[in-house]
């Protein structure tokens, strides 16, 4: 664990400056994401979609329990390289949560 711990920083300096710059306002997928919630008793999914560069999708997830919640998905190509970060909520949104990261041999 602790070898893990000392790679991280070098983990995260891969990641390109334009990263840490990207906003994204989840204000507005979380309202419209709780509004369908209440009429139809499920999340929204929506398909990937492109605005300023960055692909989003949204999916939503049901637990063994079946409680349910959802992720948001955003992709980013800079210099050839594909990057995610995902944001997650409902029941298990700290483990469906990921900061950029690189996709690598994506299938």
């Amino acid at each position: 664990m602790a070898d893990l711990i000392k790679e991280a920083p070098i983990l995260i300096s891969k990641i390109p400056i334009e990263l840490k710059a990207v906003v994204f306002d989840t204000k507005s997928v979380e309202t419209s994401q709780e509004a369908y919630l209440k009429v139809n008793k499920k999340y929204q999914r929506l398909s990937a979609s492109k605005e300023l560069d960055i692909t989003k999708s949204i999916t939503e997830y049901l637990c063994p329990d079946g409680q349910v919640g959802y992720h948001i998905r955003l992709e980013k190509e800079i210099n050839k390289k594909k990057y995610c970060k995902m944001i997650g909520y409902g029941p298990e949104k700290d483990s469906r949560t990921h900061d950029w990261f690189e996709i690598i041999n994506e299938i």
